[in-house]
């Protein structure tokens, strides 16, 4: 595949790549308040020794605890990204691993009714989505939302 018409290749292949890796995902009731959703998935790609496919964070995490009583209901989470780099050198850029903090509250008015505030990013780090040399994203900053919800 060619990429605007000139000879940057979107992708390509490499032989001998071996890639291993797993993906757990748990999401349930601690009782009838209390819900929780956690995952994790990590993997790794090398050719010959040397680790392939370096722009992609190589474990990622989630964890939301959720509190529910009521008409009310709260929650926090977490999210996790790994390193990833890309380059060698005068060439070489990294993000390292980060955290994220996210939150939520919710009131249900009535049973058609609904409302949501969502924080996303809550202490504003800035972080790289993507890297390389032709796809430097920054990450979504601090961000709130609020929902109103009507169903019939």
């Amino acid at each position: 595949m060619k990429v605007n018409n000139s000879n940057e290749n979107a992708y390509y292949g490499i032989d001998g790549v071996k890639s291993e890796g797993f993906e757990f995902e748990a999401d349930g009731e601690i009782n009838d308040n209390w819900s929780i959703n956690f995952g994790i998935a990590n993997f790794e790609a090398k050719s010959q020794g040397k680790k392939v496919n370096t722009k992609n964070s190589r474990t990622t995490s989630n964890l939301f605890i959720k509190y529910e009583k009521d008409k009310w209901k709260a929650g926090t989470g977490l999210s996790y990204k790994s390193k990833f780099y890309d380059g060698t050198g005068v060439n070489y850029i990294a993000q390292d691993e980060i955290v994220l903090v996210n939150a939520m509250l919710g009131y249900e008015i009535d049973k058609n009714i609904g409302i949501q505030a969502n924080i996303e990013n809550i202490f504003d780090k800035k972080y790289y989505e993507g890297i390389g040399s032709n796809s430097m994203n920054y990450g979504n900053p601090r961000k709130a939302t609020l929902t109103l919800r009507y169903s019939f």
